[in-house]
């Protein structure tokens, strides 16, 4: 007979299998699932629950459990960088950048003269000015795109509010325009697509920096208002005549759930268009690997496993198979933070999840595939 039992975190092990899903909040979202039922428990997903502050968890068992209350959660472990290490090894080059310097700037000036002209009432000639000018840069995306076969890197280097929000909609168009090929989209309806991602957010207009970015719970209150984005943004383009009814759906939909959960109107399944799908993984990913004033980004592999436990509830199958072989999460000469603080250079990706490093500090080749280096977590992508 199986029985459940609750663990404490600090009490949690590799290879324990979650008796139900868990949820935290990840952004505005209220109910992503960070492990789900009958998962078998990794380093990274126990990392990733002690991040999150869970207190414990219900695991399966064949023992009939005595009833325990559960403990004080451990702290989530800190990171720190090592200081500048000397290493007799040739200079490597840098990590190429997806998009150059030129397109990135006039990128984020056409998303901001967009937002501006939503937030000030400008005139429908000041917005369709600014959607022209995110014409053109939708097309190089997809130019840059279709001549790199690399996979994405992160582009995305958070300041503040207003810097996120013009970011983090380019970064998102990127990532779902990479979605959108590995789907096999036709071109036109590509260029749809990242327009529809780069204005998903244009809505957060209306509500305040400070309510995005309250570190804390949010009350019923505050998420309600927060909830009114997609909504508003949606209503603008209709109202401003921008683009047509596939964007304003898509708009609308991206916080939508395939288990019927997410909002605002509880669409589940296919009902979803599939542009509101396919953003709804960008969003997700970029925002918990992107910096905020009051948290550090999430390592890109703990992001992927959140994305696969939100499978069949929050995200459909077939683009998080797309984001498999669109996404590149540890891209080569990328250098990584080992949860011992250690450092290293990515110089095999061949398993994404795991990459092949060759350490700074001694030149060593470790394979974080290898039996005897599970335990070890990427903490963090440096910076060089």
């Amino acid at each position: 007979m199986t029985f459940t039992k609750f663990v404490p975190i600090d009490e949690i092990k590799v290879g324990m299998v979650a008796a139900m899903p868990i949820f935290g909040r990840v952004e505005h979202e209220s109910n992503l699932i960070l492990v789900n039922e009958g998962t078998f428990l990794t380093s990274e997903a126990i990392f990733r629950l002690r991040k999150h502050s869970i207190e414990g968890i219900h695991i399966l068992t064949d023992e009939k459990p005595q009833v325990a209350p559960p403990r004080k959660p451990a702290p989530a472990p800190k990171i720190y960088l090592p200081p500048q290490i000397k290493v007799d090894m040739p200079e490597m080059p840098n990590v190429s950048a997806l998009i150059d310097e030129k397109l990135h700037d006039a990128a984020l000036a056409g998303i901001h003269s967009v937002f501006a002209s939503a937030e000030d009432g400008g005139s429908l000639i000041t917005a369709h000015q600014g959607i022209r000018e995110l014409d053109n840069i939708v097309d190089n995306l997809i130019d840059t795109l279709s001549s790199d076969s690399s996979g994405l890197v992160h582009i995305v280097n958070l300041k503040s509010y207003d810097d996120y929000t013009y970011a983090h909609s380019l970064s998102v168009a990127v990532i779902s325009l990479a979605l959108g090929k590995h789907l096999g989209l036709d071109a036109q309806t590509l260029k749809s697509l990242g327009m529809a991602a780069i204005l998903h957010d244009i809505g957060k207009i209306k509500v305040s920096a400070e309510l995005i970015n309250k570190p804390g719970k949010l009350t019923d209150s505050e998420f309600e208002t927060i909830k009114t984005h997609s909504e508003v943004g949606a209503a603008f383009l209709e109202g401003a005549e921008v683009g047509d009814r596939t964007l304003w759906c898509a708009v609308r939909s991206h916080h939508e759930k395939i288990d019927g959960t997410g909002y605002p109107r509880g669409l589940k399944g296919d009902n979803i268009p599939l542009f509101g799908r396919i953003i709804s993984v960008a969003d997700v990913y970029d925002a918990i690997t992107s910096y905020r004033s009051y948290r550090n980004p999430m390592p890109p592999s703990e992001a992927f496993e959140v994305l696969m436990a939100g499978v069949g509830t929050a995200f459909d199958y077939e683009i998080i198979s797309a984001f498999t072989r669109a996404v590149e999460l540890y891209p080569i000469n990328s250098i990584l933070v080992l949860s011992n603080k250690r450092m290293g250079v990515v110089i095999d990706n061949v398993n994404t999840l795991r990459p092949v490093l060759k350490m700074l500090d001694n030149n060593e080749i470790l394979d974080l595939h290898a039996l005897d280096n599970l335990t070890l977590m990427i903490s963090q992508i440096a910076e060089r």
